[in-house]
């Protein structure tokens, strides 16, 4: 099943981001990034050049409709 509704929004996922800083990503996400030598700050641009359409469409699995 495709689904075209987001189920964030992407501009207070942003701005929580920027307001949170290193707090808004988990500790396995700040490891991983340390492992691909990222910084936060790097992270922090990531997340901030996201535009809602890179994110078309997400799509559900057979095994359990409510993710």
């Amino acid at each position: 099943m495709e689904k075209y509704t987001p189920h964030y929004d992407l501009a207070l996922i942003k701005a929580q981001v920027i307001r949170l800083g290193h707090r808004a990503f988990t500790a396995t996400a700040r490891e991983s990034a340390r492992q691909l030598e990222l910084s936060i700050g790097q992270m922090r641009l990531a997340v901030c050049a996201l535009e809602t359409r890179m994110l078309y469409k997400s799509m559900t699995t057979y095994a359990d409709h409510r993710i």
